[in-house]
């Protein structure tokens, strides 16, 4: 028998914004949502975990880090909430890592924005 634990959202994602590279590379951003909105920021320190809580209460900016596989290397992904919770945005801190094609300034490929 399989048990699933959904965990409660602590705060509203807003509209999400999603860069087109992490797209590009076929990054399950659902599941990193998920983790962001219900308390689970993944590899920050504890002082910047508790920060987020706080934040949750006050209404400042939330901020996530996960490490991703991706072929061999591990890429850090940070979800980042603003402090009015109107947009949620997901991007590559460590982009230089990766081999991506170029994309054009200024162009958003299509459904990398989500509402």
């Amino acid at each position: 028998m399989f048990c699933y634990i959904t965990k409660q959202s602590l705060f509203p994602l807003g509209k999400i914004l999603i860069a087109p590279a992490i797209e590009h590379l076929g990054i399950e951003v659902q599941r990193l949502l998920r983790r962001h909105e219900s308390g689970d920021f993944g590899c920050i320190d504890p002082y910047d975990s508790d920060q987020n809580l706080k934040a949750i209460k006050s209404g400042e900016g939330i901020l996530s880090q996960y490490d991703v596989m991706v072929g061999q290397n591990t890429i850090l992904i940070a979800v980042m909430t603003e402090s009015d919770r109107s947009y949620t945005v997901v991007f590559i801190l460590n982009q230089s890592k990766l081999d991506l094609p170029d994309l054009p300034e200024g162009k958003i490929p299509p459904g990398s924005e989500h509402s």
